[in-house]
């Protein structure tokens, strides 16, 4: 909004203030009817399509579990490149990112002492100002550390919705 359309609007009556809240509340009545009318539009949709979306999941399940147990049975068909041409697409195996694991009997704790001790430089820490503890110091001893207690007022719009009149607004 530029200055000329900002003083303008600074200079309006509470008259026009009410209407534009009036516009406001009938905008946020609409706003909220044509929600709800397309959340009941899409329940219908998913309602009349889910079974079929569910059949064709549970098709391509079966038939993606079948190829990999095959594949997993017949592995050394895949080599070198780790992967076969079909008429109807690619079947492959394809390594994923290394991830880490505790060996049976151990846990992330446990690990986490033994690096303490072995190789601190594998424990992360993180620092970090505690904001609220700062507040219940005092402003003097704040500003002395260089930080300043600060609140903003924030405008806020509650429309009355039960009270708008739609039957007239249509």
């Amino acid at each position: 909004m530029n200055k000329k359309e900002r003083s303008k609007i600074e200079n309006l009556t509470r008259d026009d203030i009410e209407h534009i809240m009036r516009t406001l509340c009938i905008a946020s009545v609409r706003h909220d009817e044509a929600k709800a009318q397309m959340n009941e539009e899409l329940a219908r949709v998913k309602e009349r399509h889910e079974p079929n979306l569910a059949t064709w999941r549970t098709e391509y399940d079966n038939a993606f579990e079948s190829l990999e147990v095959w594949a997993r049975a017949h592995e050394d068909q895949f080599a070198p490149t780790r992967s076969i041409a079909l008429l109807h697409g690619i079947l492959g195996f394809r390594l994923g990112k290394p991830m880490l694991k505790p060996k049976r009997g151990m846990t992330w704790e446990k690990i986490l002492n033994l690096l303490k001790r072995m190789n601190p430089s594998c424990v992360r820490t993180t620092e970090e100002v505690d904001k609220q503890a700062l507040i219940g110091l005092g402003s003097e001893n704040i500003e002395a550390l260089g930080v300043v207690v600060t609140q903003a007022d924030r405008f806020y719009v509650e429309p009355a919705k039960e009270v708008i009149e739609l039957e007239v607004v249509k």
